[in-house]
């Protein structure tokens, strides 16, 4: 029989509640209300005369609400102590730790993603977010939807998934995948328009891959649509500004998380030891744009792969002849 501990709650789509991996049927539709409130309010008691409230409306049959306790308490098998849904008090509780709890798990994710942006780590942050985007499942609360009481829950879950994906792109394109987060902009920015900072991030994506027309166009576009709500973003105005003027603070660096800058060489080497500069060089272009290729790709560099190895045969023809290629 599974124990407590095997339970997981998602919420972030339709309510699920699995033990040990198998899912448990809770019953009809009040009994999903009663669980996702209480999910919901994890940790806290729900006082009775609010669950029933939400339930039932104004006339709540007598003891109802305690068969619907003792029901979802038995599919859980969570009838013996310690019990994952308690009555204290003048309510009930579910108590389950964060990580049962998708939403919760969400938070924890989304903070260690957060952490590792600020931190200058992209490289760190993407895993943690990469899993928060992963435990959506449709929309929040979707089972519950069309409850009142579910409307300010299910906006807060919204604005969660959305803060994953800003701070998502945010590392992405410190680490250099400019072009790669334009899509999700352009499909973010379409859902919410008078996001100022949804805004830039596109404006900075394309200006960083060279389509510096999209991004003054972007720019415009924002600053009409909130114009036509009667709002202002100056900070889209300098940002309009800095785009038509090339500004270097848009270009982008490497975060410190992707190495750290060459040391000195020490006295007495370096340059000094390098083989005389050959007389004739043939050839040099075309070796020379795959090996630019190859050490500017920035999603390799951000996974740190990029190896660029020469091989040839030394003594067999003039510089540049083909004795050297590049592997």
């Amino acid at each position: 029989m599974p124990d407590r501990d095997s339970l997981q709650f998602a919420i972030l789509g339709p309510l699920e509640v699995t033990a040990a991996g198998t899912p448990v049927t809770l019953g009809g539709a009040q009994r999903k209300v009663l669980m996702t409130v209480l999910l919901l309010e994890a940790g806290k008691a729900v006082p009775i005369p609010r669950l029933m409230e939400v339930i039932w409306g104004d006339s709540p049959p007598e003891k109802a609400l305690r068969t619907h306790v003792s029901e979802l308490r038995r599919v859980m098998a969570d009838d013996k102590p310690p019990r994952v849904l308690l009555r204290k008090g003048a309510g009930y509780l579910l108590d389950g730790r964060a990580e049962q709890i998708d939403a919760e798990r969400v938070r924890r994710l989304l903070a260690q993603g957060r952490r590792a942006v600020d931190d200058s780590d992209p490289v760190s942050a993407i895993a943690p977010l990469q899993e928060a985007q992963s435990l959506w499942r449709g929309p929040p609360l979707a089972d519950v939807a069309d409850h009142p009481f579910a409307h300010g829950y299910a906006a807060a879950l919204s604005e969660l998934q959305l803060d994953v994906a800003k701070t998502r792109i945010a590392a992405d394109l410190s680490l250099g995948r400019h072009r790669e987060v334009i899509g999700d902009l352009r499909m973010l920015v379409d859902r919410h328009p008078h996001d100022d900072g949804l805004r830039r991030e596109m404006v900075v994506a394309f200006f960083r891959d060279g389509r510096t027309e999209n991004a003054a166009q972007a720019c415009r576009d924002g600053l009409e649509a909130l114009h036509e709500r009667g709002l202002d973003s100056p900070m889209l105005r300098r940002l309009q500004e800095d785009v038509l003027r090339g500004a270097p603070s848009l270009a982008w660096a490497p975060p410190r998380s992707l190495g750290r800058p060459a040391q000195a060489a020490p006295a007495g080497s370096g340059s000094h030891q390098l083989p005389p500069d050959a007389p004739e060089y043939t050839g040099r272009d075309t070796i020379q744009a795959r090996a630019h290729a190859v050490l500017t790709d920035q999603t390799a560099l951000a996974r740190g792969t990029v190896t660029a190895a020469f091989a040839g045969k030394a003594g067999a023809g003039k510089a540049g002849a083909g004795k050297t290629a590049l592997a």
